[in-house]
């Protein structure tokens, strides 16, 4: 694969070889690429974990919320650790 690059990002580049930052230019494709890899994961991250909590807003609307206590945080965190050993995955929306 063949890319051509503007002036100004052509400099850019060099500038980063320059700088000893990277060896080549191909390093620095791949480390940019690499980047914005990054950057859309956690854009989908962020936009699964905005969707979890408008259906949260439109439950408590509802009122099928409950209560947030310290007894039901120990609950959850018990849960939790019960389907950690059984093996269970967590929902995208919820994994750190």
């Amino acid at each position: 694969m063949r890319i051509e690059l503007p002036e100004q990002l052509e400099a850019y580049v060099q500038y980063k070889i320059d700088a000893g930052l990277y060896s080549n230019g191909a390093e620095v494709i791949r480390d940019a690429l690499r980047r914005m890899l990054e950057h859309d994961e956690e854009a989908a991250r962020a936009l699964r974990l905005r969707d979890a909590l408008q259906v949260g807003l439109v439950q408590r609307a509802a009122g099928e919320g409950v209560p947030y206590t310290p007894t039901l945080l120990q609950e959850l965190k018990q849960q939790a650790r019960q389907r950690a050993q059984q093996g269970d995955q967590l929902r995208p929306e919820v994994a750190a």
